[in-house]
Formats: C-alpha cells, structure tokens, sequence
C-alpha cells in the first residue's frame, strides 16, 4: 500500500536533511508504518508513559502500530522542530480532543495535526496556521451511498450521483477526507455535523460550498485535495493565507529521523 517510487510521482520527496516549518508553509510527512514482523520497541521507547500504556487497548494489530508509529514520529518531528528531546514534547488538547503544545512550548507557533489509515501515517506542521489532515484507505467494504446519506449535504449527494460506481468511490473517499480535515481543522469534532459543511471538487482541486454550516469562519478555509495514489485519498484543511506545501517520505524505523 505504502510505494516510495508511485508517491514520488506524485510529488512526495524523501528530504536528505530536516527543514523546520516556517511562516507561509505546511510540512506534510507521509510515514511509512512498520511490517507486523517488526518489533516497535525502537519506536515506543519514544512515546510518554500514557501513550505507552494506550498503545495495548488499540486491539487491532494494524491500528496498533499505526498509532505508535504515527504518535512517535510525531513526537520525534516536533522534537526536532522545538530543539528539545522527544519525552519533553507536551501537548494540551482542546474542547474536542485537538492536540496542542502545551505552555511554554506553544510560544514557538507550531501547529500539528495527525491521521493514518490503511497502514500509513500522515503528519502535518505549520507555524502559525490551524490545519487538519485526513487520510483514508480506500477499503472495499465502505459503502459510499450509506454514509454519505448520513453525512453528506445535498450538493455532495448529487454529485456523486452523477458518476459511475468505480469514479463514485474514488469521488466519495476524496470529499470525506476533505470533510474530516475541515473539522480537525476547526476542532468541531466529527458529531458536529458533517453534512453541514460541503465541499465541490473541480478540476483546480476542492472549495467549500456556498450551502455549507457557517461555524468557526469554516467560508474562508482552504481545502487541498491530496495525491495519494491508487490504495489512499487524503486533504489538508489550513487557515488563510496560502501555504506552500513540501510534501516529504519517512520510515518510521529504525528511528523516524535518523540520517536527516
């Protein structure tokens, strides 16, 4: 699911050293999740005791090791980014679960978000900028008439309407992703009503709709539709101006930065 080579067509680039974000940008990492026949004692060594003793309640294996290796790159990435070691990052969250570093750390104006899905991780860093990120692997058991009757607008619903079964999912799993981006970006939360925010794709990428819920200023977001390949569709919800993206590739083992 994860290939270096089809991403790199894509515009995703494995960095020969780490660049911290800056004013005007957006650092989106894609990580990749280690096989099942890899320990991830290098990666959990990482993570704060908390995180440490949430990792087992993730049941599913896959959830399990996405979650640990995408809470230690995070953790490592920031690190970096902050000048201080992994176990001294600190977050805060918000009302509805949105991550944030902790006081005195947040003076830095780092913002960060977090998705995985389907064996893949993706991070995002911005200074300044609230962003949302989401991705989704594209499975085959998810029934896109279902869940957009439950959480699609009208607009939503009629465009995929339109489309054949095979350009219907690919169309559903791109505008839910730019959905769920929306609220991480916002910090509603997924039951704030994700039919009231629309998003229209075209062929310059997506915008929300003028029949979209007016909560949070969500009119003035920008919404980028992200290449993922084949197997994942993926977006980024950011606050104005226009960022610039660098679009960049990690392993998470053996360490998440290790030789950049």
């Amino acid at each position: 699911m994860f290939d270096p080579d089809a991403l790199r067509r894509l515009g995703w680039a494995s960095p020969a050293r780490f660049i911290a974000p800056c004013a005007g940008e957006a650092h989106l990492w894609l990580v990749r999740v280690p096989p099942a026949h890899i320990a991830l004692d290098a990666l959990l060594a990482h993570l704060s005791p908390a995180e440490q003793a949430r990792a087992p309640g993730k049941r599913i294996e896959a959830k399990r090791r996405e979650y640990v290796a995408g809470q230690a790159t995070l953790r490592v990435l920031l690190a970096r980014a902050l000048g201080i070691a992994p176990a001294e990052v600190a977050y805060r969250r918000g009302i509805k679960g949105k991550p944030y570093l902790a006081a005195p750390l947040n003076a830095a104006g780092i913002m960060f978000n977090i998705t995985h899905s389907g064996e893949m991780v993706m991070l995002a860093l911005s200074v300044g900028a609230e962003l949302g990120v989401d991705v989704e692997w594209r499975n085959e058991r998810t029934d896109p008439e279902r869940v957009a009757r439950r959480a699609f607008g009208a607009h939503e619903r009629a465009a995929l309407a339109v489309l054949t079964p095979v350009q219907r999912r690919a169309h559903f799993f791109q505008i839910w992703t730019c959905k769920e981006a929306l609220v991480k970006c916002t910090g509603l939360g997924i039951h704030s009503g994700m039919a009231q925010f629309q998003v229209a794709l075209d062929g310059h990428g997506a915008r929300l709709h003028g029949a979209h819920g007016r909560q949070a200023g969500v009119e003035r977001l920008h919404v980028v539709p992200l290449a993922l390949g084949e197997d994942h569709a993926g977006a980024l919800v950011h606050e104005p101006p226009a960022l610039r993206l660098r679009c960049m590739l990690l392993d998470a083992l053996p360490d998440p930065l290790a030789g950049i």
